[in-house]
């Protein structure tokens, strides 16, 4: 889920899978993978993907050593696999037959290595019922319960995700019910990876409580906060959006105006950065009216090189170049 994403993506529990998706592995674990490669080539990513599988599993404890519980590690090690498999058949025409095929592959693979006693005691869980998009659905609930006190904290200082929230929670209670009725009051074992443990959030009924937050707490970062060389143009998470918007067309022109007029100090310091060429170009392009006063418009106009150059022009063509 894509608001998911955008609230989870900084937290510290969340960034646990990137550990489990670099591509650090070597020929000893590719071995592990040998037999099964003719099978898994067919889908782009697979084997290299088996690769990580093999090294994430031997060396499960020293990746995730942030994560001092064993249970959650092979929680998390479960529910990356899954999620990667599903991301690379996804990109196919891939019936339940095929998916069954490509994840028994993975089965033998986490067998050959546990014969070895080198699974770290963590089970890769796989049941022929249990499909890819119950997997991540399971991923999802485990991701906002994992991360339910870092979720509150930054709902609360971020306005904008804040209002991401809603939708998230949502999502995260039909997820939860669906859980609960599967797991919980009539299980369904075929469902239920309970090596995993799952059962132990039958009782989280907190879950069912909407955080609150302030959807208006939206800070404004300045441009040193992320750098001159990142784009405007980019998501709201980019912290400029708010000014974006007040100089949109869409808002109150007299607003815009009196915006700019009372901030021209500012505007032309901001005219020497990248930054203030950026604000420089959705000026020109909205035409909005600015009464600079003389000093500002000399600056600017000395800016523009041409004195004979309108700022109001709307055929003028800004260039970035970068300092």
């Amino acid at each position: 889920m894509e608001n998911a994403e955008s609230i989870l993506e900084n937290l510290n529990k969340y960034k646990l899978y990137d550990k489990l998706n670099k591509n650090d592995y070597n020929t000893s674990d590719c071995g592990y993978c040998n037999t099964v490669k003719t099978k898994l080539s067919r889908y782009n990513g697979s084997y290299d993907l088996c690769c990580r599988f093999a090294k994430n599993l031997i060396t499960l404890p020293t990746i995730l050593d942030d994560e001092g519980n064993s249970n959650e590690r092979c929680r998390y090690f479960n529910f990356w696999i899954n999620y990667s498999i599903s991301k690379i058949t996804s990109t196919y025409d891939t019936d339940t037959y095929n998916i069954n095929q490509i994840l028994t592959r993975f089965l033998q693979v986490h067998n050959r290595i546990k014969s070895q006693n080198k699974h770290n005691n963590c089970e890769f869980e796989y049941n022929r019922e249990n499909d890819l998009k119950l997997w991540n659905e399971w991923k999802d609930l485990y991701d906002y319960i994992r991360n339910y006190d870092d979720i509150k904290d930054i709902i609360n200082s971020d306005g904008n995700l804040c209002k991401l929230y809603s939708e998230y929670f949502s999502y995260i209670t039909k997820l939860y019910s669906a859980y609960k009725n599967k797991c919980c009051d009539n299980i369904v074992y075929s469902v239920c990876p309970y090596s995993l443990n799952f059962k132990e959030w039958c009782k989280l009924d907190k879950i069912y409580t909407k955080l609150s937050c302030d959807e208006t707490k939206a800070t404004v970062a300045t441009p040193q906060d992320h750098g001159a060389d990142r784009s405007m143009e980019g998501r709201h998470a980019d912290g400029i959006s708010h000014l974006a918007s007040s100089l949109s067309l869409e808002h109150n022109s007299l607003v815009s105006r009196d915006m700019i007029n009372n901030n021209t100090y500012y505007y032309a310091k901001l005219g020497f950065t990248a930054f203030g060429n950026w604000i420089r170009f959705k000026v020109l392009k909205q035409e909005i009216d600015v009464n600079l006063d003389s000093g500002i418009q000399d600056l600017m106009e000395h800016e523009l090189k041409n004195p004979d150059e309108n700022i109001h022009n709307n055929g003028y063509n800004i260039t970035y170049r970068p300092s």
